[in-house]
């Protein structure tokens, strides 16, 4: 069971996605994650068909340049990290907007409660 399930469950949490959701605070998150996955996604896959070519040049006999030596290496290196932080970056994104929730409505509804006491 991931965060969001566990949170799906709590009628307070549900209620704020609702609301939030037609808000253009919501919109604009969701449209930033999948940017940002997006662009991972791309750019690893850009640099995969990139290095598999001068790789394919390479396995057939012909020697690659210095230029293309370096860019085999920095296509191979940035596909990894790409392909890698993509998943992260959308999971980290989803911890932020859950960390906003509870910062607003939980711990500030608390504090709020426990000065009214006061």
């Amino acid at each position: 069971m991931n965060i969001f399930e566990v949170l799906w469950e709590l009628e307070e949490y549900r209620d704020e996605m609702k609301a939030i959701s037609k808000e253009n605070v919501f919109e604009r998150f969701i449209n930033l994650v999948m940017n940002d996955t997006t662009y991972c996604v791309d750019e690893g896959l850009n640099g995969l068909i990139k290095g598999q070519e001068l790789q394919k040049k390479k396995s057939q006999g012909q020697p690659l340049s210095e230029e293309e030596e370096k860019n085999l290496e920095m296509f191979e290196n940035s596909s990894t990290y790409y392909l890698q932080h993509g998943p992260r970056i959308l999971f980290y994104q989803k911890v932020y907007f859950i960390s906003i929730f509870f910062y607003r409505h939980i711990f500030l509804s608390d504090l709020k409660k426990h000065l009214e006491r006061d």
